[in-house]
């Protein structure tokens, strides 16, 4: 499993922005994001096909996040891409 600049810049951000009012929330939803995240590179393939060949997964314990990522299946390789509040606009 890798992160892409990009994927690592957007938790950097989601973790900031949630944690300037509540340090303890931050610090939950990162870690969700990361758990998620990594229950990808066991079953690569569960989240939809999204757009530009990447692929799409919903975080479980917060539903408006969204994990972009690719999958090299025959290397059996994943990598984030971006990771996504569903309310903003791609």
């Amino acid at each position: 499993m890798t992160w892409a600049a990009s994927a690592e810049a957007d938790l950097q951000q989601i973790h900031s922005y949630v944690a300037t009012d509540n340090p303890a929330a931050g610090r939950m939803l990162a870690e969700a994001i990361i758990t998620a995240a990594n229950s990808l590179a066991a079953f690569p393939l569960k989240g939809h096909v999204g757009g530009g060949g990447t692929r799409e997964w919903v975080v479980p314990q917060f539903r408006r996040y969204l994990l972009i990522y690719d999958v090299d299946v025959s290397a059996g390789k994943v990598r984030i891409v971006r990771v996504w509040h569903q309310s903003r606009r791609r």
